[in-house]
């Protein structure tokens, strides 16, 4: 009966370590806050990339429009250029009439007035486009920080499910220890228990021991003693 308890002790002690290995996987609970945490902030992130894309595109509009308002200023500015080297009596560019101080002077207050409102228009640009390149650069950040979370959530499921297979082995693993258990009629001793009554047979082996080597050596003092008396008969009958 006592011999069932030394490998009923070592499967206790597997068990323990069993445990420690579980332990030591850590407690999923916690990286699935993290998960749902991570998983909150990327809510917004579809209306944070429709916002990044919309302020591109508008970017974009005044940067075309800009190029294209300096591309007018400098057009008038050679015709204002032009309209000042004509010579002798010359024909007005625009409307084929006869080019007259007066209507030089004309030409060149229109050109002029015309030169003024494309550039209060490009300062009205550049004032939306400074003013979107800010709240660009603000989405690009926060869309960043962003993706470096969708990362983090990837790395946490992939943890999670590592974690979870590993779990699952070693909770497979107790099972089959403890069918082991069940096998041997274990009782749940306590170890402290289950290592006093493997004590106790280790020292009723030793003293077993003890005795059959102490049996071993009563025999083999017999058989010499024995072999000793019959060649000392021999002998006698030998002299007579």
């Amino acid at each position: 009966e006592l011999k069932k308890y030394v490998p009923i002790r070592d499967l206790l002690i597997e068990i323990v370590r069993n445990k420690e290995r579980l332990a030591d996987t850590g407690d999923i609970r916690e990286y699935q806050k993290k998960v749902e945490k991570i998983r909150a902030e990327l809510r917004d992130k579809d209306k944070a990339d429709r916002e990044y894309s919309e302020s591109e595109k508008l970017l974009s509009r005044c940067d075309i429009e800009l190029a294209k308002k300096n591309y007018e200023i400098e057009e008038l500015e050679g015709y204002i250029k032009s309209l000042k080297e004509l010579d002798g009596t010359p024909k007005c560019p625009r409307c084929g009439q006869r080019l007259t101080k007066t209507h030089l002077k004309g030409e060149l207050d229109d050109t002029s007035v015309k030169i003024t409102a494309l550039n209060k228009d490009i300062k009205k640009l550049k004032l939306i486009s400074e003013s979107q390149k800010s709240r660009h650069n603000g989405l690009k950040k926060v869309i960043t920080e962003l993706q470096e979370k969708e990362a983090e959530l990837r790395n946490l499921l992939e943890l999670i499910s590592n974690k979870k297979v590993q779990q699952d082995s070693i909770k497979k693993y107790r099972w089959e220890l403890d069918g082991k258990l069940a096998k041997l009629k274990y009782s749940g001793e306590s170890i402290k228990s289950v290592e006093e009554k493997v004590k106790t047979l280790n020292e009723i082996a030793g003293k077993m021991n003890i005795m059959e080597r102490e049996i071993q050596n009563e025999s083999a003092y017999n058989r010499k003693k024995r072999e000793l008396e019959i060649t000392i008969f021999d002998s006698d009958q030998r002299l007579k």
